[in-house]
């Protein structure tokens, strides 16, 4: 627990958390070479260390579920899922029975999304992705896409990741919670999350 706990502080400083800097909303274009093969296949989520990723909560996954990653090797990777941690606003931990190997899965690390600056999100693998920005947060702390009726987001496309270029580096924003482009505020649960978990240490 301490190595993958030590693992998750490790990416959570080197994300790159910028000041929120407002933006029109807009359509921006997609950015390229993103790789998945830190996410469960049609499940989404992104992993945060070897054996553990965010997802969201809502997704029906349990414990002793099989899911399976593609690597960059385009293999397929079979993991169990032992524990889920809620962590609240829609956001879990899951855990797994075996770590993966990190050459062959890239983990992008969580960052505070840069609002108005492009972001890409992923969706369901057969769906194309959708180009936009993060036009802030709501009442509750929810992170907000923008998005219009013209390109909400559906069913199946719940966890899958936004990425947004920060300092040069693909960084994972956020996940999808709802239709309308709301997820969960993923930097700051996450935050919050390891350092409780450090106390506990």
């Amino acid at each position: 627990m301490k190595t993958i706990l030590l693992t998750a502080v490790a990416l959570l400083l080197t994300a790159c958390s910028t000041s929120d800097k407002k933006s029109v909303p807009k359509v921006t274009k997609l950015i390229q070479g993103i790789d998945t093969s830190g996410t469960m296949h049609h499940l989404g989520g992104m992993l945060i260390n070897e054996r553990q990723a965010v997802h969201v909560t809502h997704w029906p996954t349990k414990p002793g579920q099989k899911v399976f990653f593609v690597g960059k090797d385009k293999n397929r990777y079979y993991r169990t899922i032992t524990k889920i941690e809620d962590l609240g606003l829609d956001l879990c931990i899951l855990n797994f029975d075996k770590p993966l190997n990190l050459n062959n899965h890239t983990i992008y690390p969580i960052a505070k999304p840069i609002i108005g600056a492009p972001v890409t999100v992923l969706r369901f693998e057969s769906r194309p992705r959708r180009a936009t920005v993060v036009s802030g947060y709501n009442p509750n702390g929810r992170a907000k896409l923008a998005l219009t009726p013209a390109n909400y987001l559906i069913g199946g496309d719940s966890g899958k990741a936004w990425i947004q270029i920060q300092d040069g580096k693909k960084m994972c924003v956020g996940l999808n919670s709802t239709s309308h482009g709301f997820g969960p505020p993923v930097w700051d649960i996450l935050l919050r999350w390891v350092d409780n978990n450090s106390k506990e240490l």
